[in-house]
């Protein structure tokens, strides 16, 4: 019945085909300028991220432990590919594509996973390894690993086939470790320990953290547009290398919020009323603090500007018991614990037709199959 349910799931997913196309014409150029940074105060460790996009809807989404599942590939000679899985932790994501598609979030053990764009990023031909896509490879790492450690000893367990975005990743856990993935030409370069100086990411790889303009400007791999773009990700680096050299002095989440307030994203007017005619508003929309030795999360967003806090030790992770979500632009500032609401399929439809209004190259049964997207994958507690 298991291989049944896989095979015909993996049948299914040749709408991805058709949501490749389109997440292409969600995120036209890499000039969103993501950043994160690490820091520590009184032996707890935190995470801080901006999430810069052309729009800003999304929900907070609790996962279940126990949960079989199985990779998402748009490609259809590349399906026989598609990983499966049984989720080992529970996980609190932010989604804006659909459940099971985050964008960053935290696991029950204090484990957080962060995505940015990745300039100059090229995708390479998958071999036999088993595969997820750029969104899903974030669930999955929630749902293995405790540790950045531990993803660090995985990661060329499976590769990611891509739909649409070049994407790198930084990875924080509650024993204050950090961790950045970058991924290029189907390879994966991880930086830990001593390799990782310093703990921030913006849209360039990491071992490029201390590239000048002279040498971005005679680069040969970087595409003129490129270049742009690489400069701005260069300077958000420096200058969130720059505030971590100031210690905390007393409140460590908002000392987060204002570092990455330095860097929130910038755009010319006459750029900004492009994307607007398109019906898109581009900006900082989620700023993000993740408390991991708490397992405490605190967020606002440009819709919402209160910091809100969740706590993970609130849920309950078990599969027999429902999903629960917040609106990311949940209004009341303070403990949203108990804002959280059952989810209902019309909770992932919102978001999906959100996403995709803008775009008709998407049918309406490809935004049916993301809608659908949960149902698909069943509880085996």
């Amino acid at each position: 019945m298991k291989k049944y349910f896989f095979r015909k799931q993996k049948y299914e997913l040749s709408y991805l085909l058709l949501i490749s196309a389109s997440i292409s014409m969600v995120i036209p150029e890499p000039i969103l300028p993501c950043s994160t940074m690490s820091y520590s105060f009184k032996e707890n460790t935190y995470l801080a991220r901006n999430y810069d996009f052309p729009f800003g809807h999304g929900m907070l989404v609790t996962n279940k432990r126990n949960m079989r599942k199985a990779g998402l590939i748009s490609h259809t000679e590349h399906m026989h590919l598609a990983a499966e899985w049984k989720s080992k932790y529970g996980s609190i994501t932010f989604n804006q594509f659909s459940r099971e598609l985050p964008t960053g979030g935290i696991n029950e053990k204090g484990l957080a996973v962060e995505l940015m764009w990745l300039i100059g990023s090229r995708p390479g031909k998958p071999d036999s390894r088993k595969a997820v896509n750029e969104l899903q490879w974030i669930q999955y790492q929630l749902d293995h690993y405790k540790s950045v450690r531990e993803m660090k000893i995985n990661a060329e367990k499976i590769q990611i086939i891509s739909t649409a975005a070049p994407l790198h990743y930084i990875a924080c856990d509650a024993s204050g470790e950090c961790g950045i993935f970058d991924f290029h030409e189907n390879q994966v370069t991880v930086y830990t320990g001593k390799t990782l100086e310093e703990k921030i990411s913006t849209n360039h790889f990491y071992k490029d953290k201390n590239i000048s303009d002279k040498e971005i400007d005679i680069s040969t791999h970087y595409k003129n547009e490129e270049k742009i773009a690489l400069r701005d990700s260069s300077r958000r680096f420096q200058l969130l290398s720059q505030f971590l050299k100031n210690p905390v002095q007393e409140n460590p989440v908002e000392y987060g919020f204002s570092g990455i307030d330095a860097v929130k994203g910038k755009m010319s007017i006459f750029r900004r009323m492009i994307y607007l005619i398109k019906g898109q508003n581009p900006a900082t929309h989620w700023q993000i603090v993740y408390s991991l030795q708490k397992k405490e999360i605190f967020f606002r967003t440009h819709s919402s500007k209160k910091i809100k806090k969740v706590s993970l030790d609130h849920f309950d992770y078990s599969c027999r018991t429902p999903v629960h979500i917040l609106d990311i632009d949940h209004k009341a500032a303070g403990n949203a614990n108990d804002a959280f609401k059952t989810y209902e399929r019309s909770d992932n439809e919102r978001i999906v037709n959100l996403s995709f209004r803008k775009w008709d190259q998407l049918p309406k049964n490809g935004q049916k199959f993301l809608v659908d997207l949960p149902e698909k994958f069943s509880c085996e507690d």
